[in-house]
């Protein structure tokens, strides 16, 4: 009985906190304006950051996958910083 409601309390936290979830503003987004030369070099490097996550070739392609992330976690503005060119892009 105890860890049934133990269960029962943690799936009903769960989806308070899903149901729940805040606007976000991002206060750090970067853009990027890609010439041939960056994209040659992204992919000698693997195209990979870091951390091995898979970087974009192209600036529609980088400010697709910032959207959907952004949408995904509610985040609905941002401060975006980059060349003249590729910040306005992103309006």
């Amino acid at each position: 009985m105890k860890n049934t409601l133990i269960i029962l309390l943690s799936i009903l936290a769960h989806n308070i906190c899903a149901q729940n979830q805040v606007p976000i503003i991002d206060m750090h987004v970067h853009s990027y304006s890609f010439d041939q030369a960056t994209v040659e070099e992204l992919k000698f490097n693997g195209n990979k950051d870091f951390y091995g996550n898979q970087g974009s070739l192209s600036k529609e392609e980088h400010f697709r996958d910032t959207y959907e992330r952004s949408r995904k976690f509610n985040i609905v503005k941002a401060v975006v910083s980059g060349s003249l060119e590729s910040v306005q892009y992103w309006k």
